[in-house]
């Protein structure tokens, strides 16, 4: 699994697509940008299963975090993602 060192220098509110390649029974998912893999802990109780694409914005770029973007048809609030 590469490291957050080598992924590119994300900016807050940027959008990143995502694919979950693995679900972990601890609740934290390995997915996939662009080949690199990332293990992510899932901070909500939504449920994701493996091939899932995900869009995530960038929270922060230091300390890399995200949170889970729902498409405009979808209601409820934002769900969160950290790496």
């Amino acid at each position: 699994m590469g490291s957050t060192q080598d992924l590119p220098k994300w900016q807050k509110g940027q959008r990143v697509e995502a694919t979950v390649q693995e679900c972990v029974p601890d609740g934290s998912l390995i997915v996939s940008f662009s080949g690199q893999l990332l293990r992510v802990q899932n901070q909500t109780l939504e449920k994701f299963y493996i091939g899932q694409r995900v869009q995530l914005e960038v929270v922060s770029g230091e300390p890399l975090s995200f949170r889970l973007s729902r498409r405009r048809t979808e209601r409820g609030p934002g769900l969160d993602v950290s790496v």
